[in-house]
């Protein structure tokens, strides 16, 4: 499972109060991730596609593990993903581009002179 690292970044920075530490830890688990990324037996799933579309995003993991979608799944997504539909959740009801909604984070990833305005390449 891929996440958007501005959405971990702030995550990890609202438990425990270091935006750094949520860029650091997103980009070193992504980094001891990335070698499997295209193996033939691996699946990279991306958390936002998962929340945004996640019928056909369910069907695509099962089709690559040799599964259907069953109609059982209907409605999965209201029960996995209920914090972005409560306002009181840790996510302000949205657990997605949560760093466009923070100025703080936000200013961090845009601004070039910041270290975290990298690309993938320039960090593995």
């Amino acid at each position: 499972m891929l996440r958007d690292g501005r959405d971990v970044a702030c995550s990890i920075r609202d438990r425990t109060g270091s935006l750094e530490k949520g860029i650091r830890r997103w980009v070193s688990d992504n980094t001891l991730g990335r070698p499997y990324w295209d193996h033939p037996r691996v699946r990279v799933v991306k958390y936002e596609d998962l929340v945004e579309s996640f019928q056909s995003t369910i069907r695509g993991v099962l089709e690559f593990i040799g599964s259907e979608y069953q109609d059982l799944l209907q409605g999965s997504q209201d029960v996995l993903f209920e914090n972005d539909a409560r306002p009181d959740s840790p996510a302000g009801g949205k657990s997605t581009s949560r760093f466009s909604m923070d100025a703080g984070a936000g200013r961090a990833f845009r601004e070039p002179s910041s270290p975290w305005c990298r690309t993938s390449a320039e960090i593995s």
